[in-house]
């Protein structure tokens, strides 16, 4: 295929996968450093995607996601760009995306909505393969031009995570100690180590020169808040207070 002229990436999932994606920003604009890169995700993870200095224009899919077919394919338009490549398999943006008249749609064949929305399909499979998700998200590239395999240590060199906030005021680092964050739940993305474990952790940590931060979602405060050892002087609650 011809050099694109713009890329969007699909990934519209949730943020450890989105990390996980953020490497192949970095290596397009290393192929391509010329062309702009959208990247199509949900609100969820957008600040994230603004930590990414590879990423020129987001596209929040959630404004559309429970609108019209013509609407989301309307959106899809908008961004004037030829070619769009599938990280995140899904058949409505794979639909949407033929219809708006994405030139290059690079989709896994190993779907059978793809065999027709997408015309430049990947075969490799990640169910039985030893190599981590994000050098299997690399692969999605291989149609773009991108044979190269990478290292975990190489990629991490690419995902452009530069564009850090500061911290809140009242989130207080204490530099002299140990300060851990613990993250208990995964939105059901991944096989979660359990409560009791945390709770035993947590005591564990608090006998040591070490702060810990816990982490999640509002959501997810409802459902461990009452479960979860907070109660110790040197655990800080932060459950649904960070984006």
């Amino acid at each position: 295929m011809p050099t694109p002229n713009k890329i969007i990436i699909s990934r519209t999932d949730s943020i450890g996968d989105v990390m996980l994606t953020l490497p192949l920003t970095g290596i397009l604009k290393q192929y391509f450093p010329k062309i702009p890169i959208v990247f199509l995700a949900k609100t969820y993870t957008l600040p994230v995607l603004k930590c990414c200095q590879h990423i020129d224009e987001i596209a929040d899919w959630s404004l559309v996601e429970n609108k019209s077919f013509a609407e989301q394919v309307k959106f899809l338009k908008s961004f004037k760009a030829d070619t769009i490549v599938h990280v995140f398999p899904s058949k409505q943006i794979a639909k949407a995306a033929k219809v708006a008249g994405i030139k290059w749609r690079v989709g896994t064949g190993r779907r059978a909505y793809n065999l027709l929305n997408c015309n430049l399909k990947t075969w490799f499979t990640r169910k039985n393969s030893n190599l981590h998700e994000a050098q299997l998200n690399v692969k999605m590239l291989q149609k773009l031009g991108v044979e190269k395999e990478y290292t975990l240590l190489e990629l991490s060199k690419f995902s452009g995570f530069k564009n850090i906030y500061a911290l809140p005021d009242w989130i207080k680092i204490d530099p002299l100690k140990k300060n851990i964050v613990l993250h208990p739940k995964s939105k059901g993305s991944a096989v979660e180590w359990g409560i009791p474990n945390f709770n035993k952790l947590i005591e564990l940590l608090t006998k040591e020169n070490v702060k810990v931060f816990v982490t999640g979602t509002a959501a997810e405060e409802e459902i461990i808040a009452g479960q979860l050892n907070l109660s110790y002087f040197e655990v800080n609650n932060m459950l649904g207070k960070l984006s």
